[in-house]
C-alpha cells in the first residue's frame, strides 16, 4: 500500500512539473497543424467506435473523463453531440480543474482520486479515460482505478480507452499499454455493442469473407435451384424434354437415362445434322445453352461474386465511407489504431494535409491505441448519428 499511496503524490508532481514547463498548452497547441491532424483524427475515429458499440447520440446520456484536465477532450464531446449540464471530469489537481472550469462553466468538475470516484453506482454512459493508463506506473493502481470505472458506468454503457502503446525513451513517467493489459482490466466486456446473437450473425460473415449474408437475402429456393442445378438440369429443359411436361416415372427414366449415358432417345427424334449439332453441346458440355439465356454479364457478376466468397456484391449495396467505416470498426472488434508520432505530425506545416494522412498508413508510426469496450446488460439504444465537425 506505501507504493500505492505514493503512486498519487507522483503524479501530481509529474503533472505540476508539466504545467510549469508550459506542457502540454505549448506541446500539443492546435496551432500547429499537425497536432490539429491528431485531434480531427482522434475524434473521427471515436465517433465511429462509439457507433459501433452502439452509441450514436450523446443525446441525455452522462459522460464523465478520467484526468480531465483543462476539459479539451470533454470539449470534444459537446461537439459530438453530449450535453454541457450531462458531463463531469475529475483530476488531481486543484488547478487544473480550475481551468476545466473557466473553459465549461456548466460541466460538473470536482478534484478527486480515481481510486474513488465521488460518484454513485452506475451513474454514467460513457467513462473517457484518455491517456490515463500510460501516466500510471504502479499496476495495482492502475487496476484500482479500473474497477472504480466499473462501478461508477451503467450496464450497457462504454469505456473509451486512448492511450501510447509504446514506452517513450524520452519520458520515464510514462508508459506503453497494449490492448491486452487494458481487456484484462475490463474483462467480461463487450468489443462492441454487435456480440447479440443476432449481430454477431450479421457481422461473422462478412469478416470471414463468406456470402452467408446474402444468402438471406437472394436464395430463395427458385434462385437457389437455378445455381446449383443449372449445370446439371438446364440443358435437358432446353433438349426438349421438359421436366414439367415430364413428370411421370417413365420420362424420368428415360431423362436420367438421356443424362447417364447420352442421347439415346433423343437420336431418334433429332437426326439431322442441325438438331444433333444442337443437342451434342447441352449434353456434352452443361450448360453452354443455357448461358446464352441466362447469363446475363450482370447476373454473371453476381454469380462469380458470390462463388469466390467475397463480398462484392455486399458492397454495392453498404459501400458508402461510413457504413464501411462501421464494419471495419465492428469486425476490428471495437479498437483502432491511429495517431502518427505526434513530434513527426507536428514537423509536417503546410505539407501536412497531404503527408499525414500517408505517413500514417504506415502502421509502425501509429504510436497509439483506442479501444471501445461495453459494459455487459442492457442500454446503449441507438440514436440519431454522432456528427463529426471536420473543420473543429
Amino acid at each position: 500500500m506505501p507504493q500505492i499511496a505514493s503512486e498519487s503524490d507522483r503524479l501530481r508532481q509529474v503533472f505540476r512539473a508539466y504545467a510549469g514547463a508550459g506542457l502540454p498548452a505549448s506541446k500539443w497547441s492546435l496551432r500547429n497543424r499537425g497536432n490539429l491532424a491528431i485531434q480531427r483524427e482522434i475524434f473521427s475515429a471515436l465517433a465511429h467506435l462509439l457507433a459501433g458499440a452502439g452509441i450514436r447520440s450523446f443525446e441525455d446520456r452522462r459522460a464523465l473523463e478520467i484526468g480531465c484536465g483543462d476539459g479539451r477532450v470533454l470539449e470534444q464531446l459537446i461537439a459530438l453531440g453530449a450535453s454541457p449540464r450531462l458531463i463531469a471530469g475529475i483530476d488531481l489537481l486543484e488547478e487544473r480543474v480550475e481551468a476545466a472550469r473557466r473553459r465549461l462553466p456548466e460541466a460538473d468538475l470536482r478534484v478527486a482520486d480515481a481510486r474513488s470516484l465521488p460518484f454513485a453506482d452506475e451513474s454514467f454512459d460513457v467513462v473517457v479515460a484518455f491517456t490515463v493508463f500510460s501516466s500510471i506506473l504502479e499496476l495495482e493502481f492502475a487496476g484500482q482505478v479500473a474497477r472504480e470505472v466499473c462501478r461508477v458506468l451503467k450496464p450497457g454503457g462504454v469505456v473509451v480507452h486512448y492511450d501510447f502503446i509504446y514506452n517513450n525513451p524520452w519520458n520515464s513517467n510514462v508508459r506503453g499499454v497494449k490492448r491486452a493489459e487494458i481487456e484484462g482490466y475490463f474483462e467480461g466486456f463487450w468489443q462492441n455493442k454487435a456480440e447479440s446473437r443476432k449481430q454477431k450473425a450479421e457481422i461473422e460473415p462478412e469478416t470471414a469473407g463468406g456470402w452467408k449474408r446474402q444468402e438471406h437475402k437472394a436464395e430463395s429456393r427458385k434462385q437457389k435451384a437455378e445455381i446449383d442445378q443449372g449445370p446439371r438440369t438446364k440443358g435437358l429443359r432446353d433438349s426438349g424434354t421438359l421436366l414439367g411436361k415430364a413428370e411421370s416415372r417413365k420420362q424420368k427414366a428415360e431423362i436420367e437415362a438421356e443424362a447417364a449415358g447420352g442421347w439415346k432417345r433423343q437420336e431418334h427424334k433429332a437426326e439431322s445434322r442441325k438438331q444433333k449439332a444442337e443437342i451434342e453441346p447441352e449434353t456434352a458440355g452443361g450448360w453452354k445453352r443455357q448461358e446464352h439465356k441466362a447469363e446475363s454479364r450482370k447476373r454473371k457478376a453476381e454469380i462469380e461474386a458470390e462463388a469466390e466468397g467475397g463480398w462484392k456484391r455486399q458492397e454495392h449495396k453498404a459501400e458508402s465511407r461510413k457504413q464501411k467505416a462501421e464494419i471495419e470498426a465492428e469486425a476490428a472488434g471495437g479498437w483502432k489504431r491511429l495517431t502518427l508520432f505526434p513530434p513527426l505530425a507536428r514537423r509536417l506545416g503546410i505539407f501536412t494535409p497531404v503527408l499525414y494522412p500517408v505517413l500514417a498508413a504506415v502502421p509502425l508510426l501509429r504510436t497509439h491505441l483506442m479501444g471501445v469496450l461495453v459494459k455487459p446488460g442492457s442500454g446503449g439504444v441507438d440514436g440519431p448519428e454522432l456528427i463529426v465537425d471536420s473543420d473543429a
